[in-house]
């Protein structure tokens, strides 16, 4: 499922969802929107896997025109992995209070 225009717009705004992910539904956005990428750059690339230069080229020149370049790739990574992986974690996520989440958001390393 692709994010909708405008929560593409917000996530990939400098200052929008970027500058400000203090909650999991906004890390869940980032997400979303750094895995379209990522299948955007595959196909690009004409690759199954995401690695490789054919592929950091594409994906590279996606993240640019959508102003996820400044994000450190670490941060991006977790990013992805958490979205592949949201249904496992949204059950366990779900369980927990409203204050525990936003403070497993801020502290990303939470999700490794």
């Amino acid at each position: 499922m692709l994010p909708s225009g405008e929560l593409f717009a917000k996530a990939s705004t400098p200052g929008g969802l970027i500058g400000n992910a203090e909650s999991f539904e906004s890390w869940k956005a980032i997400g979303k929107v750094l895995c379209v990428g990522k299948h955007h750059a595959l196909r690009v690339a004409s690759v199954n896997q995401a690695w490789g230069q054919n592929y950091s080229r594409a994906f590279g020149g996606w993240m640019k025109e959508h102003h996820f370049d400044k994000m450190p790739k670490s941060v991006r990574s977790y990013a992805i992995e958490m979205y592949e992986n949201i249904a496992a974690i949204g059950h366990t996520v779900a369980k927990m209070d409203h204050v525990l989440q936003d403070t497993l958001a801020k502290h990303h390393g939470a999700y490794r």
